[in-house]
């Protein structure tokens, strides 16, 4: 029974599904499967190249792990995370130490995972990693090909948090979620938070004041940040801040514009003094998300460095994308999928 029931877990069953009964659900996945042979079932299937950049796809069936949450109440929590993540898995009527038995060391489009995942979260992944395969390399599907496609250029994912960083009831800590691009993709989050030695700014806030800065400069009109906007629209209100950034390094385009605006403001600033106008806003953005050692990074590429291809195929797959929702930028999760759903419609109810 425990057998069937690891079986059943590796074939994207819920947990109060993999009961080890071999019942019609059951028996409808498992009989086209007993044709095949072992080695097609095996945990790096030799169908599966490796390929130069040494990455591989996911596996076709996962090998669980044991996974645990802190036992200390973080701060601004009222209760340790072990204990929220038990009570709010016990609300959607699974078992919390069978939950955390089934946990995933894995990889996805061919990066691994700093901590494991929940194996249904590994399912999702794998799904979404064989639709992408297929769009961008169907023939050859080598996996190394596919990420360069969709920009992914990170070395490791965050996926499982044994304890909340800057949301206290994260998905993070139910292995429901993972981080992409981490550093090229920043929580924006629209407040300041105050620490033992500094304020960080408002996110939100101090993107529109570098925007209404720009707008003077160019005499355009760019479009405000605020949640729930489309990627296109993230997307423009990130150029506006990179073509704004970067004209610090170039003297004639920066005279230019200092030549032919329409603001005062501008008009005033002599070459140098504009730079260090420009400078001053590059910083405060960087305080603001977090990014002061990736200042050149940020100048480069703003906050978001995601393809519109890749975003697009995660939601397509079944995954929130933050950056739409809240101004998590590098976040997904599954609040809108599965168990996933159960949990967040749990947690926003706690």
């Amino acid at each position: 029974m425990q057998a069937l029931a690891l079986w059943q877990q590796q074939q994207g069953f819920s947990v109060k599904d993999a009961d080890g009964i071999l019942g019609p659900h059951t028996w409808s996945k498992m009989k086209p499967l007993l044709g095949k042979t072992t080695q097609q079932q095996s945990s790096t299937p030799s169908s599966v190249p490796m390929h130069a950049c040494g990455a591989i796809a996911m596996p076709s069936i996962f090998t669980t792990i044991q996974f645990s949450v802190s036992k200390e109440i973080a701060k601004g929590a009222s209760e340790s995370s072990y204990n929220f993540t038990r009570r709010m898995i016990r609300e959607i009527d699974e078992n919390p130490d069978i939950w955390y038995q089934n946990f995933v060391k894995t990889t996805f489009l061919g990066v691994s995972f700093n901590d494991p995942i929940y194996i249904e979260l590994a399912n999702l992944l794998k799904n979404i990693e064989t639709k992408f395969i297929n769009t961008y390399d169907p023939v050859k599907r080598n996996i190394c090909t596919v990420r360069q496609r969709l920009g992914i250029t990170t070395d490791s994912f965050s996926g499982g948090r044994s304890e909340p960083t800057a949301a206290i009831k994260s998905m993070h800590l139910f292995g429901l979620a993972l981080d992409v691009n981490m550093m090229g993709n920043p929580f924006i989050q629209n407040k300041a938070i105050r620490h033992e030695k500094y304020t960080q700014p408002n996110g939100v806030d101090t993107i529109n004041d570098l925007l209404a800065n720009a707008d003077r400069l160019f005499g355009v009109a760019t479009i405000r940040f605020q949640y729930h906007l489309s990627y296109d629209s993230y997307f423009s209100i990130n150029s506006a801040l990179t073509r704004y950034f970067k004209i610090m390094n170039d003297d004639a385009m920066l005279q230019q514009a200092l030549n032919t605006t329409a603001s005062s403001e501008w008009k005033s600033r002599n070459l140098a003094v504009a730079k260090a106008k420009i400078q001053k806003d590059l910083d405060t953005l960087a305080t603001a998300l977090v990014r002061w050692t990736k200042r050149d990074q940020l100048r480069n590429n703003g906050f978001l460095n995601l393809s519109k291809e890749f975003v697009d195929g995660m939601v397509a797959g079944g995954l929130d994308w933050g950056g739409a929702g809240y101004g998590d930028m590098m976040h997904f999760d599954m609040r809108i999928t599965g168990v996933g759903k159960k949990i967040h419609d749990a947690i926003s109810k706690s």
